[in-house]
């Protein structure tokens, strides 16, 4: 019988810092990943693979053509620990949520109801309106990508964000959400 886990892809997409302090950039398709030095152009190749009945990964890396490394992920899948070296993300997987309340330019303040690893709702303290919040983290830019879709008397209007943090949610309408608490 073979059992499939039920993450079957580890994204090692954006930046990992080795221990020298030398970054090295990571693109990635499917279980396939090329590592490419930061000012040096050194190249490393590799698979990321799920274990057989297991929740870990291996994460077996060849620099230049002829070493090889088999890495093991961190559990937040942060740091890749090798034989003589820890790679650690630059911009780390955070499990962040907006949590708390925000206040808009008008002063008006929104409280955030409910919120889970990719989406919030949102509730209008003073008029009673509601929004639901998108998000997702960039982790080769570090950058999240925010939509709050507003529900205004029955129409919907979609707002954008792209932000470097969720304490402060800058609407593509000129608003500014600001986290309050």
């Amino acid at each position: 019988m073979i059992t499939v886990p039920h993450v079957v892809n580890l994204n090692l997409t954006g930046q990992w810092r080795e221990n020298g302090g030398r970054i090295w950039h990571c693109t990635q398709n499917g279980h396939h990943f090329t590592w490419t030095q930061e000012g040096t152009g050194r190249v490393a190749t590799g698979i990321a693979v799920p274990k057989v009945n297991s929740a870990e990964f291996a994460v077996v890396l060849t620099f230049d053509n002829t070493v090889h490394w088999l890495l093991k992920p961190s559990p937040d899948h942060n740091q890749l620990h090798g034989p003589s070296d820890t790679f650690t993300r630059v911009y780390p997987l955070v499990a962040e949520a907006p949590f708390g309340g925000y206040q808009e330019k008008s002063g008006k303040v929104w409280q955030v109801t409910a919120s889970g690893p990719t989406s919030f709702v949102l509730h209008n303290q003073q008029d009673g309106r509601n929004a639901d919040g998108f998000f997702a983290r960039d982790h080769s830019t570090g950058t999240y990508t925010v939509f709050i879709n507003f529900h205004n008397n029955g129409q919907d209007h979609l707002l954008k964000i792209v932000t470097n943090t969720l304490a402060s949610l800058p609407l593509s309408n000129g608003d500014v959400f600001t986290k309050i608490y």
